[in-house]
């Protein structure tokens, strides 16, 4: 009962920058070093490197966004780290103490999601009102190609690379109404499109067989590890006023099924490696898990509110949680998916990653901006009434990169592909907002 009166109290308090509730929202894994693991929070990132014995805090200045957006990640094989922001798509190449703009054929361009493909290519869809497009790089991100996506006013938000295919993408968005004769009120105005040759030609797929929300969303949320055919997608409110929709598609995507039906956001999903079980969690309408590809679906006997869910390479399953009560784990492991083990509770934070003076992460993170975070998240005050000791409902987020006025973005969910989470009403937003600096 004292967490919960300190917690509620924090909420009730005047919050201080993004204003959210800390809570982790994301987990991403190194493709072949099962000891580094990055978990993205409200409040910046966390990285482990040393296989979860400690883990240390990015902050958002440092990354190069702020406000309530939630960056997609991704993690190549030298250990790169990308993020989305909305200047452009940004690379750390140092471990994450400094991240710089691709540009290039990105300059300009609002990265929606980011992918790796099982070759090494990295892959992002990227929207400006006047342009937009799917774009492949094949040196690790030092350049980016424009591939053939050619669809006026198209919003893309979700793209998602074939584990056993390094040709086969999906890409997922809307088309802005008003942009085109066929983009309008009580208008489907989703848009998926698969490529079987890495770019050189994309194939529209029929989005008639989904059964759309308010805000017409649809995201790709993984594809199979044993099937490149078996796609699974995400509408977004189909379930008024807060309840998503998954659905399978066996064909490739020429076809989709309803598999499950949510009355709460889904923000966790992972299709697993053994190409049969799927994993979706929600905050507060449960964890569900399918032996059978979505054909049947039971509770977990666990039931954390889940904020995200992904499967390492070696098997072990890892989900975001509530920090305090009822899960006490902001980051907690499982073989199963039944019951989950606690890694991490934020009072355990090893503190700001360590970089050098001059950088953004050490002269903003470590000097500025560390010792308030740490005592609003308890860090190093131990037992199980360790709570946020300040607004915990305000972290202390860096200043002066903030999302448009008015946008509501969601917390994507932890899926296998690239996900922003990006409403349209966002969307909408961000077409009146000048975001863009060139740099």
């Amino acid at each position: 009962m004292l967490v919960l009166g300190v917690l509620i109290a924090a909420i009730s308090s005047d919050a201080s920058a993004n204003g959210r509730f800390p809570t982790t929202v994301d987990v991403r894994f190194h493709p072949a070093d099962d000891s580094m693991r990055l978990v993205s929070a409200t409040f910046g990132l966390l990285i482990s490197s040393d296989g979860g014995a400690s883990y240390q805090w990015v902050c958002e200045v440092a990354i190069g966004y702020g406000g309530t957006y939630d960056p997609d990640y991704a993690v190549a094989a030298d250990g790169s780290i990308f993020a989305t922001t909305f200047d452009g798509l940004r690379v750390s190449r140092d471990g994450g103490c400094t991240f710089e703009l691709v540009g290039g054929e990105l300059d300009g361009l609002f990265p929606g999601a980011v992918d790796l493909a099982p070759n090494g290519d990295v892959w992002t869809c990227a929207t400006l009102l006047s342009d937009n497009g799917a774009f492949r790089s094949t040196d690790n991100g030092v350049s980016f190609a424009r591939t053939n996506v050619d669809v006026t006013g198209a919003w893309w938000h979700s793209i998602a690379v074939a584990p056993t295919d390094s040709n086969r993408v999906y890409v997922s968005g809307f088309v802005t109404p008003g942009t085109t004769p066929d983009a309008g009120p009580g208008m489907n105005n989703v848009r998926v499109l698969r490529t079987d040759d890495a770019g050189d030609a994309w194939i529209e797929l029929p989005a008639t067989g989904f059964v759309l929300g308010d805000e017409q969303d649809v995201f790709i949320e993984a594809v199979s590890p044993t099937d490149p055919d078996v796609v699974y997608a995400r509408v977004r409110r189909a379930n008024p006023p807060n309840g998503d929709a998954v659905y399978r598609s066996d064909d490739a995507g020429q076809s989709w099924v309803k598999v499950l039906d949510t009355l709460d956001a889904i923000t966790a999903f992972v299709a697993r490696a053994d190409g049969t079980t799927v994993i979706v969690g929600t905050q507060f309408d449960g964890v569900r898990i399918s032996p059978n590809r979505g054909a049947s679906w039971s509770l977990t006997a666990a039931q954390p509110q889940m904020g995200c869910v992904g499967e390492r390479g070696d098997g072990e399953l890892f989900a975001c949680g509530a920090n305090w009560e009822p899960d006490h784990f902001a980051l907690g492991r499982s073989t199963t998916g039944q019951t989950w083990q606690t890694v991490l509770e934020f009072r355990e934070i090893a503190g700001p990653l360590e970089c050098a003076p001059g950088t953004l992460q050490f002269d903003e993170c470590t000097v500025k901006l560390w010792p308030s975070l740490a005592e609003q998240l308890g860090v190093g005050v131990g037992g199980d009434d360790a709570g946020p000791i300040d607004a915990g409902a305000g972290i202390d987020a860096a200043p002066g990169i903030d999302a448009p006025a008015g946008a509501t973005i969601d917390a994507g969910t932890g899926s296998g592909g690239g996900d922003c989470g990006c409403s349209t009403a966002f969307a909408a937003a961000v077409f009146v907002w000048p975001r863009r600096r060139r740099r």
